[in-house]
């Protein structure tokens, strides 16, 4: 190897580096400038990783990330639904509302009525009990 000569890096490790790194740390910042900084990346080219290898971009991800974390904390905790928000990175209860609707078109109130204590953890994700609108 010459000096200067890029070695291409497996590109679905780079955005599996990406999702660890949204998982972890929910309650930051994951602008699609921090992400593609953290995993040594141009944002465009971030963009391009993400909708080839998942099919959606990082701003996407992120949001569903985010309000996958929420749906989770509200079927298995007490936590004030404020306390979910700034917990999964939403700037305020009324942002987790808007997204939570988008996605499971209920609001955080209602999903954990329905959903809290139940146990089933697929309902508070992805699972079969509750399924995203189509338009997510």
């Amino acid at each position: 190897m010459q000096a200067g000569e890029v070695v291409a890096v497996d590109q679905p490790y780079r955005v599996r580096l990406a999702v660890a790194y949204v998982n972890g740390h929910l309650d930051q910042d994951l602008s699609i400038g921090t992400l593609a900084a953290e995993i040594g990346v141009s944002e465009r080219h971030l963009t391009r990783l993400f909708v080839t290898e998942l099919g959606d971009t990082p701003g996407r991800f992120v949001r569903r990330a985010r309000t996958e974390a929420a749906a989770q904390l509200l079927a298995s905790t007490r936590l004030p639904v404020a306390c979910v928000a700034t917990r999964c990175g939403f700037g305020s209860a009324e942002t987790l509302r808007q997204a939570f609707v988008d996605r499971y078109g209920t609001s955080p109130s209602r999903f954990r009525v329905a959903y809290a204590g139940t146990g089933d953890q697929d309902s508070a994700g992805m699972g079969s009990s509750v399924k995203p609108n189509a338009t997510s």
